[in-house]
């Protein structure tokens, strides 16, 4: 009689998932993305403000990263890589350049 084996994911492979997952996303929404190392200060409505142009549009930023943020959109700490999935095409471009 056969023996079943059973997957177990590593921590390591759920968080490369959830990255890929962020970016698949925002592809497929059709938005050009960003990834961004958060710094001291750092605040999503910020960001939303500098990438997306408007920080009302810090939901979309903590909606992509809620994985790594957790519940608490207002805690997020440096060091994070925070995919930005509403950069707007202007800042892209400054960006990439």
């Amino acid at each position: 009689m056969a023996t079943r084996k059973f997957f177990e994911p590593r921590l390591a492979d759920l968080e490369l998932f959830s990255e890929i997952s962020d970016e698949v996303q925002a592809s497929v929404r059709g938005g050009l993305t960003h990834k961004h190392t958060v710094s001291r200060g750092d605040t999503l409505s910020g960001l939303a403000k500098v990438y997306c142009e408007d920080s009302n549009k810090w939901p979309q930023i903590y909606k992509a990263n809620k994985n790594k943020i957790g519940s608490n959109p207002n805690l997020i700490h440096r060091g994070q890589v925070l995919t930005i999935p509403c950069v707007t095409q202007r800042i892209w471009n400054q960006i990439n350049i």
